[in-house]
């Protein structure tokens, strides 16, 4: 009996040592798919970054508003610009 259980632990420790090599093996494959897939996207990461440094405040044409209601769509727009620009790069960043 005590022969059994031993062949039986054996066996159970083998299969252990396969399943922990073949998930190691699984995770190595997978990063390096990852690692690919990242250096196939870097051109377009990079002009994606560079588009959207284009649209820093230099090239928002700043406007001399007298009306107040005026100022307010200017800045709530130029607010929602910086956010749609901030929620790209971070997306960007990500790639």
């Amino acid at each position: 009996m005590t022969e059994e259980k031993t062949e039986r632990e054996e066996r159970e420790r083998v299969n252990r040592e396969i399943e922990a090599e073949h998930d190691r093996l699984a995770k190595e494959e997978a990063d390096k798919a990852e690692n690919a897939r990242r250096e196939a996207l870097k051109p377009d990461k990079e002009k994606l970054i560079s588009w959207i440094e284009w649209f820093s405040d230099k090239n928002i044409p700043e406007l001399s508003l007298e009306a107040e209601e005026a100022k307010t769509i200017y800045y709530d727009a130029l607010h929602s610009f910086r956010s749609c620009l901030e929620h790209i790069l971070q997306r960007t960043e990500n790639l």
